[in-house]
């Protein structure tokens, strides 16, 4: 008997931990949250419940860092409008934020490395994908595919591949592929009516079939004897040859392009917010990286241009 005892409540406490580990944490601390803990110690969001738009994920639970956010997290949540995210924050799962359809402004974590299949397709609000300040090394397979409103991108200078499909379907214009990509993928830009120009430097030695799929009115800007050359004319995509000293500035708020901050680059932006001009806005635009292009970019350069804090 004691021993059927003891083997029962071992069978008890087994089956707890197991419960424990698998299942999903709900926290008096954020009620409107759930939660796994992960292989290293630290907690992933995987759902959330709340009624409040703006969605800031919390930086911490139980003292330890919360750095993704699960597959599926938020798919088809309906209430989110802007998203928050701490500069711990590392990977975005698969699917994560698809088909949110009132999504329009996200918050990129400064540490993020990884934005996996999906992770914000099909959210049909989202205008901006601010990655400039980001670690991401990899845009997954169709990461922003479908996002009808998305306008404007701006990539960091860690990015190494750009994934099928990963901008197919948006309303971008100008992009600026940054100087450490090696690989695109196939039909990464494809489905892009509105794209007219896209800079591609000499590190790109790999790029996959049909990436300007029925982007019938872009003009691909590329290095003499690149590898994108050479598929600009097997394809009979439209190309220019250019150096990459002309490629646009990476100086942020430079917007005029012209390699150095000044007055005009705030004037432009105001006079863009004001409807006056329809100057593009370049990915250096973001002056304070808070997701935004408006009118507080323009006034924060004119005050460091004087020297004011």
């Amino acid at each position: 008997m004691k021993k059927f005892c003891l083997s029962f409540i071992t069978f008890l406490i087994v089956s707890f931990t197991v419960f424990s580990v698998n299942a999903s944490i709900v926290s008096s601390v954020y009620p409107d949250f759930e939660f796994d803990a992960d292989y290293d110690n630290a907690y992933s969001v995987t759902g959330y419940s709340g009624s409040e738009g703006e969605v800031y994920i919390p930086e911490t639970l139980y003292n330890r860092e919360i750095k993704r956010v699960s597959e599926k997290a938020f798919y088809k949540n309906s209430v989110v409008n802007s998203l928050f995210m701490h500069d711990k924050m590392t990977v975005v799962n698969k699917w994560a934020f698809r088909n949110c359809p009132n999504l329009s402004r996200v918050y990129f974590s400064k540490g993020l490395a990884v934005l996996w299949d999906f992770a914000f397709a099909q959210d049909a609000k989202l205008k901006y994908a601010l990655l400039r300040n980001t670690n991401l090394r990899s845009v997954y397979q169709s990461c922003f595919y479908n996002d009808v409103s998305l306008k404007y991108i701006s990539l960091p200078d860690t990015l190494e591949t750009i994934g099928p499909s990963a901008f197919s379907k948006t309303a971008l214009e100008t992009v600026v592929i940054p100087k450490s990509v090696t690989l695109i993928d196939s039909r990464a830009f494809s489905d892009n009516e509105n794209l007219l120009s896209i800079y591609i430097p000499g590190s790109v030695e790999k790029i996959g079939g049909d990436v300007f799929e029925n982007s019938d009115n872009v003009t691909v800007y590329v290095s003499a004897d690149s590898a994108v050359e050479k598929y600009c004319k097997e394809n009979s995509v439209k190309y220019q040859v250019i150096d990459e000293s002309e490629f646009p500035s990476e100086i942020i708020g430079d917007v005029d392009n012209n390699r150095k901050l000044d007055v005009r680059d705030a004037t432009l932006i105001m006079k863009k917010v004001a409807k006056l001009n329809s100057v593009f806005f370049s990915q250096n635009c973001d002056y304070n990286s808070d997701c935004e292009l408006n009118i507080i970019d323009a006034t924060i350069i004119m005050r460091d241009i004087a020297g004011i804090k």
